[in-house]
């Protein structure tokens, strides 16, 4: 018997229900600033965004603003920011600090606009204009072009793979370093579609993925490139300068400058921008998903975005739901065999529609009541849906609440 997913029914527009979308901005919160820099989130959940105005942190429930009038933040413009579990390593135009949570620490080095940090703690930062740093907690060591294969003095993105080699994201290409040996990769030796990189992002299986400015985005893994841009891929924009994000599903989350975000399954694109979506602007320059699955998705001048498809979930210190939320909650989604439901709420009907709008599968309170179960006992309640085709569908609850669900 089939028993469940959503997709699009004649009705129902696809599209996003209100409780998908929060927004934080400086009209409804006490954010510093619009622009929204990069965003991090700290061991204790607690969400950094650093903007234009500072740093802000959310709990939740509050936002704690720190800036130059509050703390030893030497600017209020802040390009970077990492948790090294709840400690916060920030870095503005003129200069790099730390904060504990009780302490403050200034360290003199400036305009850091990349961080990464390797798991035996020694910290790598970029600056722009300013070369390549490493503190091993003690000492610090500068890489620029005279000492190292660093072709300019910007780096723009840092990552480090599981070998715990080094990557540099740079004007001039692609740049490795295993502690020992450099290695560049650009257009006259690779398959790199563009020297310009400005930003990368590593996933389970180590390939690189790349932002190339205008370019859109690559996927290297270490031999050859894949190239996805608006003529060959459902990436809406070409231009690309935020570092790309993977969900816990290893979905790619792409932010654009003028065409909003892309949701990539390496199969399936997926695109939210202003005009379908509760998305507050087009220009997105960072994007962190959380371990509820929200992405947080910072724009130039639109604020704080918060997405979750079945409804944002917001949590305080103590880990309490504090909702705008969606009733009913299915995943993972996209699925391919099996679908979790969560209910708030009593469940007294089920249809599921195929992507036409055809009805294949009803079940009312009166008849298959029992296969419905309370909230109390739906609550991880798993249902099979290998027997799906791969598409879209629709599932409607109670008569009214649509949900859609991709099959794979």
């Amino acid at each position: 018997m089939l028993l469940i997913f959503f997709a699009v029914v004649a009705l129902v527009k696809v599209g996003f229900t209100q409780n998908d979308w929060v927004v934080f901005d400086t009209s409804n919160s006490d954010m510093p600033d619009n622009v929204v820099n990069e965003i991090t989130i700290d061991l204790s959940g607690n969400v950094w965004i650093a903007t234009y105005g500072g740093v802000a942190k959310f709990d939740g429930v509050n936002y704690t603003v720190y800036n130059t009038s509050n703390s030893i933040i030497p600017s209020n413009v802040c390009y970077s920011i990492m948790a090294d579990a709840d400690t916060i390593w920030i870095g503005s135009v003129y200069g790099l600090v730390k904060y504990d949570g009780t302490n403050w620490t200034n360290y003199p080095y400036g305009y850091v606009i990349s961080m990464a940090f390797e798991p035996n703690g020694n910290k790598w930062f970029g600056g722009y204009e300013t070369g390549l740093v490493n503190y091993d907690g003690t000492n610090w060591t500068t890489y620029n072009t005279s000492n190292s294969s660093l072709l300019g003095s910007t780096i723009y993105s840092i990552a480090i793979d599981n070998a715990n080699n080094k990557w540099f994201a740079t004007e001039y290409g692609l740049l490795k370093f295993d502690g020992i040996n450099w290695t560049n990769y650009n257009t006259t030796n690779s398959s790199l579609p563009f020297n310009r990189v400005d930003g990368i992002a590593i996933d389970n299986n180590q390939n690189k993925w790349l932002s190339m400015s205008d370019k859109g985005i690559a996927m290297f893994d270490n031999v050859s490139c894949t190239v996805y841009d608006t003529s060959n891929s459902g990436l809406p924009d070409n231009l690309v300068n935020a570092e790309i994000d993977f969900d816990n599903n290893g979905n790619k989350w792409i932010g654009t400058v003028t065409g909003g975000l892309a949701k990539f399954d390496n199969s399936y694109w997926v695109e939210y921008s202003t005009s379908n979506s509760g998305l507050p602007g087009n220009y997105i320059l960072s994007i962190a998903t959380d371990q509820y699955e929200n992405k947080w998705i910072g724009t130039y001048g639109n604020g704080l975005a918060v997405f979750r498809e079945g409804g944002v979930i917001l949590s305080d210190k103590n880990n309490s739901l504090m909702i705008e939320r969606d009733k009913y909650i299915l995943y993972p989604n996209p699925a391919t065999t099996q679908l979790h439901i969560q209910s708030t709420e009593k469940i007294t009907s089920l249809q599921i529609f195929d992507i036409t709008g055809r009805e294949i599968y009803t079940a009312l309170a009166n008849k298959q009541a029992s296969a419905l179960p309370s909230r109390e006992e739906i609550k991880g309640c798993v249902i099979d849906v290998s027997t799906l085709q791969p598409g879209i569908y629709v599932f409607v609850f109670n008569g009214s609440a649509a949900r859609k669900v991709l099959i794979e």
